[in-house]
């Protein structure tokens, strides 16, 4: 055929059609097959789809619930295997508790038709929220985690996310490895590495765990390998519970299995357990620790270590702490160095601490009361290195004790006031091993502060400060009890001070004298002595007692102690005989086994009596020392001499009375030495000299051994041997008088013999024979005559005078 010109217009305009005609054809398919897609796409994903001129959504029902609802832009198209792209996704899954929802959303995923898998193809966001209680969102209270390849499974309701996530808290921001969301239980799982970055009441910080699960539907957050880090504080349990309130705040924390907790002021607790309660702030309300309970306090001059089985934290409205009860076997323990170290102790069955908040915000201790078998103790940690290096006493210790003990503390932690009650106890221990303890029905005891150049201003917190003690008061049914250590200086063999007991109505202690004064019919008892008075001081540097008006004395002459008088023998006892004294004060210096009584003192044993201003026991030395008034022969001595051969039964005993500046009398010679003026009247006569040593008689050779016919019926009372009158002697008996420089009585005989010197031989004034002189000058009482020998004439001259 012949191509013309008008046969290729034709051909070309038929081929414009044909094109034409196939363009709108396809356009036609495309537009239809896009219509089968939306129409089909529900029937694939067994879901219900509404079109929508923002795209569509789907639901998922169960029993009439709705479980999800996925929103879509619009599905682009179908890949290999049927999987389908969907931009723009927010999924909607519901809260069947209380029909709120939480979202997972993004800009691309990949929905698999077959296995219900909705998979993030970029990054993807999970929204959890918050609701008041009605099923209304808190987007104040939301928590946006943020991860990429998350995978939705709409068959099991469940978001997972396998690599890093990342998501924001209403408190700051966090992270983790891992996570599953679980759209039916409304938990979600942060499988590993999880850290917090939050703020908190005292700045931020940090959470750290190794796995944590959020059940939003039981409103709780679960932590394992838990730790807390802040600018000032560290806490860390092998698992931990956070109890959310409904906008998602923290109401309460239960931490188990090695629960530990610091801050950098030095306070440290730990436990096996914890159960903390928090306001709507996050503000600490209540805290409780269970299981081998410990607490330390850390400070520059002090550090302070509790234990116990259970201990409860209670805390103000700012969050401050307010109150700790420590139960079950409390034990505290304080170490404060410096210029004074000390050591602290306090136990207790139940101790319960109050504080008050400082001007820099940290806790001041208030009051602390420990109840149970309460005790405190304080030791000098230097006094006992002194001690180490030299055999002097150089400090001590005290023991405070009661069933209740109530501490109360001042400014800065000081340690003011302790009052105790029920079976209370004051105990100290010096340094040379000696032990004083009282005990009574109340106490109160009083410290001082601390000198300023000590204090640590800067390290306020939970303590017992390094205040001394400075006053004790016990009353009601008051017991003391002293067990003497080793003196300084004792030499050896010396006889060491027995314990000592008081017992009083009311002890007082005052620390600067280190003295306990005691009222209320004060007893005092040790192994030799009993004491009453009105009054007792017991000094417990020095070991002194003082006794004040109305002293009243026993002196137990028993085998043990080796009496003061053992040379002396009483009504019907022997050497076993006890001394009686009374005196107006008395001072008891029981480390150097002395006495003294002052004020119209008399002593006593049977029928021997020795009256003075002052008397001294020395126990180690068997000695009694006794003087008088400057001036005055105010020492008065009565003892009974035993009666000459030939007396009658019936003969009442002969006293021998003595008067004297001064009296030492001495119980291993069985000898009391008279001094200055000493004046002795017998019932014979009356003798006057410079000095004078009366001799009493031994003891028996066995108790069980007859006594001497020379006693007679007198057998139970001291009895005079004889006595050594000397220096200016004058012996005066009714008719005569004899002077010289010595006489030596003997009761035996009933013989004075008196002597002089070569210049100035004895004389003896008779009225019957004048006056007489010879060596010797022998006065025979019992015949009442006089022997001259040695005088004028060359044999002897004897003188006789009218009874």
């Amino acid at each position: 055929m012949r191509w013309t010109v008008e046969r290729l217009r034709v051909l070309l305009v038929a081929l414009v059609v044909l094109v034409v005609a196939a363009i709108l054809a396809a356009l036609g398919y495309m537009r239809w097959q896009t219509r089968h897609i939306a129409r089909d796409l529900p029937a694939r994903l067994g879901v219900q789809i509404q079109q929508s001129s923002e795209g569509f959504t789907f639901s998922k029902t169960e029993q009439g619930r709705t479980v999800f609802t996925l929103h879509a832009a619009n599905a682009l198209q179908y890949r290999a295997g049927g999987h389908a792209v969907l931009h723009d996704v927010r999924i909607q899954i519901f809260n069947p508790k209380d029909g709120s929802s939480n979202t997972v959303a993004g800009d691309q995923f990949e929905y698999d038709p077959q296995t219900g898998i909705v998979r993030s193809a970029g990054e993807a966001h999970l929204e959890l929220h918050a609701t008041s209680g009605t099923g209304t969102a808190s987007a104040q209270h939301t928590v946006r985690a943020v991860t990429h390849d998350l995978v939705f499974n709409q068959k099991t309701d469940q978001a997972v996310a396998g690599g890093l996530v990342a998501f924001d808290l209403p408190q700051g921001q966090g992270q983790a490895v891992g996570a599953i969301y679980d759209g039916k239980k409304n938990q979600l799982l942060l499988q590993s590495k999880v850290a917090l970055h939050v703020h908190t009441q005292r700045g931020w910080a940090w959470i750290y765990a190794a796995r944590a699960l959020y059940d939003q539907q039981g409103s709780q957050v679960q932590l394992q390998n838990a730790q807390y880090a802040g600018a000032a504080e560290h806490a860390s349990a092998q698992a931990a519970t956070l109890l959310l309130r409904a906008d998602n705040s923290l109401e309460n924390i239960h931490a188990q299995g090695q629960v530990r907790y610091r801050n950098t002021s030095g306070a440290a607790v730990s436990a096996e357990s914890m159960v903390a309660a928090l306001d709507a702030e996050s503000r600490p309300q209540a805290a409780h620790f269970a299981g081998d309970v410990q607490m330390d306090m850390r400070q520059k001059l002090q550090n302070t270590h509790a234990i116990a089985q259970q201990a409860q934290w209670n805390f103000d409205s700012t969050g401050h702490l307010q109150q700790a009860m420590l139960e079950h076997n409390v034990h505290v323990q304080q170490k404060i160095t410096g210029a004074a170290p000390l050591a602290r102790a306090m136990n207790a069955r139940q101790l319960t601490l109050d504080f008050t908040t400082g001007h820099d915000g940290h806790a001041q201790l208030l009051r602390a009361v420990a109840a149970g078998d309460a005790e405190m103790h304080q030791s000098s940690a230097a006094g006992h290195l002194a001690q180490q290096k030299s055999s002097a006493p150089t400090a001590d210790d005290w023991t405070l004790r009661g069933q209740h003990l109530t501490a109360e503390f001042s400014g800065g932690n000081q340690l003011t006031r302790l009052d105790g009650a029920g079976s209370t106890e004051v105990r100290s221990v010096a340094a040379d091993g000696a032990v004083n303890s009282s005990t009574g029905d109340t106490l109160t005891a009083l410290f001082s502060a601390q000198p300023p150049a000590e204090r640590s201003a800067d390290q306020p917190g939970m303590n017992f400060d390094a205040s001394t003690l400075q006053s004790a008061v016990q009353l009601g049914h008051v017991v003391l009890r002293s067990i003497p250590g080793t003196s300084v200086g004792q030499s050896k063999g010396q006889m060491h001070a027995s314990p000592a007991t008081v017992t009083a109505a009311q002890a007082v202690y005052a620390a600067a004298a280190q003295s306990l004064t005691l009222m209320g019919n004060p007893h005092y008892e040790d192994a030799s002595m009993e004491m009453v008075a009105q009054a007792m001081q017991w000094n417990r540097a020095t070991g002194e007692m003082t006794a004040t008006d109305g002293v009243q004395a026993t002196l137990l002459g028993n085998t043990q102690s080796d009496g003061l008088l053992r040379g002396a023998k009483a009504s019907g006892h022997g050497a076993d005989a006890a001394t009686h004294i009374v005196a107006d004060h008395a001072l008891l210096r029981q480390p150097q086994q002395e006495a003294d009584f002052f004020g119209h003192v008399r002593l006593w044993q049977g029928a021997d009596v020795i009256e003075a201003p002052t008397l001294i026991f020395l126990q180690a030395q068997q000695e009694i020392v006794a003087s008088g008034a400057a001036g005055a022969a105010a020492v008065h001595g009565t003892f009974v001499q035993a009666q000459p051969p030939g007396a009658r039964a019936s003969t009442a005993a002969m006293p021998v009375n003595v008067t004297g500046d001064r009296l030492l009398y001495s119980g291993a010679e069985r000898k009391a030495h008279w001094s200055r003026a000493v004046t002795a009247t017998l019932q014979t006569g009356q003798l006057q000299a410079d000095a004078m040593d009366l001799y009493l008689e031994p003891e028996p050779a066995a108790s069980g051994a007859t006594q001497s016919s020379v006693a007679g019926d007198f057998s139970g009372q001291s009895s005079v041997e004889r006595f050594v009158a000397l220096g200016h002697v004058r012996l005066t008996q009714p008719g005569r008088q004899g002077t010289g420089e010595q006489i030596v009585y003997t009761a035996s005989d009933g013989r004075f013999v008196l002597t002089g010197t070569q210049q100035q031989p004895p004389l003896l004034v008779d009225a019957a024979q004048g006056s007489l002189t010879g060596r010797e000058l022998v006065f025979a009482s019992e015949q009442n005559t006089v022997q001259i020998l040695g005088g004028q004439q060359p044999t002897t001259a004897v003188t006789r005078v009218q009874k």
